[in-house]
C-alpha cells in the first residue's frame, strides 16, 4: 500500500479519525455535562470563530475555479479555455455567496454576500499567484478531489441537520428538558426557531475539516513542496480551534463538532485516496491540433 496519495501521507489521517471517534463516543455520554462546563454566553472567542471558522474551507473549494483554469489554459480547444477562464471567477464567486449566506447573512444581511465574495475571490486570487505553476494534470485531479469532498460533506451535513433537529445548548440552557442525546431522533420541538434546532452536526467543523486537503497545493510551489506535514498540522489546529469555538458559545455539543469534523475528514480522505485510481493521460499536442 502506498504511504502517501498526492503527497498527503495516509497515516496522517489515522490520529485525526481516532480522536474524532473518541470525541463522538465521549459526547454520547457526557455532552450535556461538557456543555455546562465550557459554555460562556456571547464570549468573543466563540463569536470570532462563528465568522472565520469555516472560511478556509470555503476558500479552498473556491480555489477549484483557479485550478480548473490552470488545467485548461494550455488547451488547444478554445471552448475549453473559455470554460476554464469562466471557472476562475464563477466558482470562487459562488463559494463566496454560500459563505456569505452561511456565516454573515444573519448579522449583515445582503452585505454578508459581498463580504463572502470579497473574502473568497481575494484569497483565491492570492493562492493562484502562489501556485499558478501547477501541472495541469495535477490541477485537474486536485480540483475534483476538493470539489467532491466538499460537495458530499456540505450536502450530508445539511440533510442531517434537517433530519435530526437537535436543539442547540444556548436553547437547552434555558430549558434542560429540551436536551436531546446523540442520535435521539424521536421527539421534535414545536414552536422553536429553526436556527436553534441545527446543532447536529456542526457545519463549521465539517467545512473546516475539508481544509485538511490544503496540503494538496504544496507541490505546486518550490518553497512549499516539502511542507505538506506543516500544512496538515496547521489545518488540524485550525479545525481544533473551530470546534472549541463552536462549543464555547453554546452552538454545538462535543459530539456535534466531532461528528461534523469526522464527516469532513472522512470524505476528504476518501476523495483523495480513491483519486489514485484515476489516470489522466497527457495527449500529444500534435494529436490535439
Amino acid at each position: 500500500m502506498k504511504q502517501s496519495v498526492n503527497a498527503i501521507k495516509n497515516f496522517w489521517w489515522i490520529p485525526v479519525g481516532v480522536l474524532l471517534i473518541l470525541g463522538i463516543v465521549l459526547g454520547a455520554s457526557y455532552d450535556l455535562n461538557i456543555a455546562k462546563a465550557i459554555y460562556a454566553e456571547g464570549n468573543i472567542f466563540g463569536k470570532i470563530i462563528e465568522y472565520i471558522g469555516s472560511i478556509p474551507g470555503y476558500v479552498l473549494v473556491g480555489f477549484v475555479g483557479p485550478l480548473l483554469f490552470i488545467a485548461t489554459r494550455s488547451s488547444s480547444k478554445k471552448w475549453i479555455k473559455y470554460l476554464g477562464f469562466a471557472a476562475f471567477f464563477v466558482i470562487p464567486l459562488v463559494s463566496g455567496l454560500v459563505l456569505g449566506y452561511d456565516v454573515f447573512y444573519d448579522s449583515l444581511h445582503l452585505v454578508g454576500f459581498l463580504c463572502g465574495m470579497v473574502i473568497t475571490m481575494g484569497l483565491d486570487a492570492l493562492l493562484y499567484f502562489a501556485f499558478k505553476t501547477a501541472d495541469p494534470k495535477d490541477a485537474l485531479k486536485d480540483a475534483f478531489i476538493i470539489a467532491i469532498a466538499f460537495a458530499i460533506t456540505f450536502i450530508l451535513v445539511f440533510v442531517l441537520k434537517k433530519l435530526v433537529e437537535r436543539p442547540r445548548f444556548i436553547y437547552v440552557a434555558t430549558d434542560l428538558d429540551a436536551f436531546k442525546p446523540l442520535f435521539d431522533f424521536s421527539s421534535k420541538l414545536e414552536g422553536v426557531d429553526e436556527s436553534l434546532l441545527n446543532s447536529f452536526p456542526s457545519g463549521h467543523s465539517a467545512i473546516a475539516a475539508t481544509f485538511l486537503l490544503f496540503p494538496l497545493l504544496c507541490k505546486y510551489n518550490e518553497k512549499t513542496k516539502n511542507l505538506q506535514g506543516i500544512f496538515f498540522i496547521t489545518a488540524c489546529l485550525w479545525l481544533l480551534i473551530t470546534m472549541l469555538g463552536r462549543m464555547s458559545d453554546g452552538h454545538h455539543y462535543l459530539s456535534d463538532v466531532c461528528f461534523g469534523a469526522f464527516i469532513g475528514a472522512l470524505f476528504s480522505f476518501l476523495a483523495n485516496f480513491f483519486s489514485k485510481f484515476v489516470k489522466l493521460e497527457k495527449k500529444d499536442e500534435a494529436e490535439n491540433g
